[in-house]
């Protein structure tokens, strides 16, 4: 029976061992601000499986990975986690900005965003003035990268809608801890301002444009 329980000891550390080796890097953050837990299957899978997911966006195959984030459904508490709410427009059109990624040693993409520049009309919220010369710069959870066989893909994490060239929106931001802001609630921290978002297919999405119409004047 000892010899049993022996057995059973170690079997057991070297199933944990195994799982805290190859498990762990999809729930370590890595160094942007925004990590995928499972971007490895998008880019590993067989070609054919891969084009029965596909979704083309720009030209380019689109992929969307799930992620754990802290959510929010009412506007109070977006607000309260936001240390920047503005409303304004992107400077640039999404495939001129800036994509940044990074990588595990063996070429598997760990992180991935995208730096949109920000013409900011109104000033909703900004205490540490970060909104200089009427502008900010964040990241969003959605990127161009080349995958694991050097093809040119669009990566987006929880459906991430970006922010349009031309549209007018509202954005909540959160500084992510390493020197930038992002945008937090991922696509229901960023609101289009021509209502058009009030008849989006998310309910929550719906509550929180309602909630801000109701709240600002921001005709």
């Amino acid at each position: 029976m000892n010899r049993k329980k022996a057995a059973f000891v170690i079997l057991s550390v070297l199933i944990a061992c195994v799982f805290a080796i190859v498990g762990g890097r999809y729930f370590v953050t890595g160094s942007l601000p925004f990590h995928s837990t499972n971007i490895q299957s998008a880019i590993l899978l067989p070609d054919p499986l891969i084009k029965e997911k596909q979704i083309v966006q720009y030209g380019f195959p689109k992929f969307n990975r799930d992620a754990s984030y802290i959510g929010f459904a009412e506007l109070d508490a977006l607000e309260e986690h936001s240390d920047i709410i503005a409303v304004g427009t992107p400077v640039l059109p999404f495939e001129e900005r800036e994509n940044t990624t990074s990588r595990y040693e063996d070429g598997v993409m760990q992180d991935f965003a995208t730096l949109t520049e920000f013409a900011v009309e109104t000033v909703l919220k900004d205490p540490g003035e970060v909104v200089q010369n009427g502008q900010v710069s964040f990241y969003e959870p959605i990127a161009f990268a080349n995958n694991m066989q050097g093809s040119k893909v669009l990566f987006s994490i929880a459906n991430y809608r970006e922010l349009q060239y031309g549209e007018r929106y509202i954005v909540f931001l959160s500084d992510n801890g390493q020197g930038g802001y992002s945008v937090i609630n991922m696509s229901n921290g960023t609101f289009n301002m021509n209502k058009t978002d009030r008849t989006s297919g998310d309910p929550t999405h719906r509550r929180l444009m309602t909630q801000i119409w109701d709240k600002y004047d921001l005709e």
